[in-house]
């Protein structure tokens, strides 16, 4: 008989197909079967993008209450997205996919053209989510995000104006950045 291990088993995920805390599931219980006898820790990962949320919510266990929100996805339609309430209501974490990801992007949406007119607006619902619960302290996972605007609609979203040369307003999508002239974080 062999001795028993201790096999420590971290994956990510495996992006489009299962977050980070099915595929340590499925690794563990794959192991199982060849040694029962074994210890298996399950400490799923993320590296801020898909899948963050499922493995800061499995790795905090009944200290993490997931909340779900109405928004947008990059494109603009309208979705659900969730997001942490941690710290016993002080903090919350956030994955900017959740709103913001490429998995809400069917395969033939993935093109240059949308890419330049996604946004990251939605997002900015689960910050504005998080700030109504009263936390003090929030973390923003940012991977994994379809749009290429750098963060703007989410501070368009949240008063802050993005001028052009002529003081207009630029619209979403980070194609317009490029007229960009000046920020009015006024108000």
């Amino acid at each position: 008989m062999q001795s028993p291990l201790t096999v420590v088993v971290a994956p990510d995920s495996f992006g489009g197909s299962l977050d980070s805390v099915a595929v340590a599931a499925a690794i563990a219980a794959g192991w199982s079967t060849v040694r029962p006898n074994d210890v298996i820790l399950r400490r799923p990962m993320a590296d801020g993008g898909e899948g963050t949320l499922a493995a800061v919510a499995d790795a905090l266990g009944d200290a993490a209450d997931l909340r779900s929100i109405g928004t947008t996805d990059a494109l603009g339609r309208p979705i659900s997205a969730d997001w942490l309430l941690v710290d016993e209501g002080r903090g919350a974490f956030i994955e900017m996919a959740a709103a913001s990801g490429l998995a809400w992007l069917a395969a033939d949406e993935r093109t240059p053209t949308n890419a330049l007119l996604a946004s990251t607006r939605g997002t900015a619902d689960l910050l504005r989510g998080a700030l109504d619960a009263g936390v003090e302290r929030i973390t923003i996972g940012l991977g994994g995000s379809a749009s290429t605007d750098g963060g703007s609609g989410l501070l368009r979203a949240l008063g802050v104006r993005l001028l052009d040369a002529d003081g207009a307003d630029l619209p979403d999508g980070g194609g317009a950045l490029v007229r960009l002239d000046r920020v009015d974080a006024g108000g």
